[in-house]
């Protein structure tokens, strides 16, 4: 390793040791990761493992996120057959120097979580794999400010990496690590816990081989109960009026209208009793009609119902995907030039745009990503839509790239905009699935 000069040591364990170094052959500071294959009492590869992981080396470069220490170079110790890998220098503190200064916020632990989860769901989709790919220890996770926000990033597990093969997806990693960055750890904690976090680590515990997707939906549908929650013991407490204000001779202002209120009550129940037998029969039929109505109604619904659009079977392929948002639902899929038929569709019906994904853009009121399936942004095609609200704000524009020049299948719902475009919307991660490269 002549062509590199250490600099520093950043974190060191078991699994091996991070350097903050100079690569001379590119004159550019770099993070090389030395890890030990199989823990730190064991020798490097041998002659067969660094053949194989020499050409793994390929796919690891190749994949880009924003959150990921992405990997631009790599490969294996002549002197004692140890490998590495190494990435651009990105300036920040370890979450282990972080966490010696202050806690995170429960917001900052939301996204840490947010941003780990989706990383490794998208390097799933890499190794077609599901599996909590990442190193979740928090001398590894890297801690950047940016505007006065965190961001976290995450090195590729290598031992997880080398072993793919073994590898059993679990979620309470993610779980133990919340659990300590939230101070819930062996401690008996409602739902409301940490703004809602103690509901998601309930769950995790509960559904530790839950997909990834799932636990980004949970943890989006965590903390709206507690928002909502405090939404309405906000309400409820403003609503509370000083017992003060009231004076003991109040009641009697009330005494004339609850007689007059009594009487009424009074006539109309007399009115009822003897209008009884007039009715019953009336009563009787109107329970057959209903009960005929609902015969009618179930055998409608029992019935095998296949949606058909203008003839247009040849332009439609017609399949059963399940994902977590659709579940086994069948789905009309489009294709993006698809738009005038797309458009006879009733809103918020489930269906599926299919195409390779050409760009990405904000709308002018920087609260939506449009999905473009063609080179021109005009209004000819059907675009994809994802709200940043449905993500509570912690997705950027940048966890979409990697979809950018890929064949995409999007699993939404139809959305018309106010000002009349028709769009396709999704509201979870997993609702994009790459099709091919």
């Amino acid at each position: 390793m002549s062509r590199f000069e250490i600099q520093d040591i950043l974190f060191q364990n078991q699994r091996g040791i991070v350097y903050q170094a100079i690569d001379h052959t590119q004159n550019i500071e770099i993070a090389i990761y030395r890890f030990f294959p199989c823990g730190s009492d064991s020798p490097g590869l041998d002659q067969n493992g660094v053949s194989i992981f020499l050409q793994s080396l390929h796919d690891l470069f190749e994949f880009k996120h924003p959150n990921h220490r992405n990997i631009i170079d790599g490969g294996v110790d002549s002197i004692d057959s140890i490998p590495y890998w190494f990435s651009d220098w990105v300036q920040g503190k370890t979450l282990q120097e972080v966490l010696s200064q202050r806690k995170l916020t429960p917001s900052e632990i939301r996204k840490l979580l947010y941003q780990a989860i989706e990383l490794s769901l998208h390097f799933s989709m890499k190794m077609k794999q599901e599996g909590v790919w990442i190193e979740t220890q928090v001398e590894s996770i890297l801690v950047v400010e940016n505007a006065q926000e965190l961001d976290f990033h995450f090195w590729i597990s290598p031992q997880k990496y080398l072993n793919a093969e073994s590898q059993t997806h679990n979620l309470l990693e993610f779980e133990s690590l919340a659990a300590k960055l939230a101070g819930l750890e062996r401690k008996l904690f409602q739902v409301s816990a940490c703004e809602g976090l103690g509901g998601w680590i309930r769950w995790i515990r509960k559904n530790p081989k839950a997909t990834l997707s799932a636990a980004l939906q949970e943890l989006t549908h965590s903390h709206s109960i507690y928002s909502s929650r405090l939404h309405s013991a906000e309400i409820n407490r403003s609503s509370l009026k000083s017992p003060q204000k009231y004076k003991k001779n109040q009641f009697s202002r009330f005494i004339p209208l609850i007689s007059m209120a009594l009487s009424i009550f009074g006539l109309v129940a007399v009115g009822l009793f003897f209008s009884d037998k007039k009715h019953r029969n009336h009563s009787t039929l109107g329970q057959n009609i209903k009960l005929e109505t609902r015969k009618n109604c179930e055998a409608i619904s029992s019935g095998n119902h296949s949606v058909k659009l203008l003839g247009a079977k040849e332009d439609l392929i017609t399949r059963n995907l399940v994902s977590d948002s659709h579940n086994a639902e069948e789905l009309l899929i489009f294709r993006p030039d698809q738009l005038m038929k797309f458009q006879l569709l009733k809103g918020n019906q489930a269906v599926a745009l299919s195409g390779k994904l050409f760009s990405i853009s904000t709308s002018k009121s920087g609260k939506s990503f449009y999905f473009h399936f063609s080179e021109s942004n005009e209004n000819d095609s059907i675009k994809g839509l994802v709200q940043i609200n449905d993500y509570q704000d912690l997705f950027s524009l940048e966890t979409f790239q990697t979809f950018i020049g890929k064949k995409i299948q999007m699993n939404g719902t139809i959305f018309r905009e106010p000002q009349g475009r028709f769009c396709l919307k999704i509201k979870i991660f997993s609702d994009i699935q790459i099709i091919s490269e």
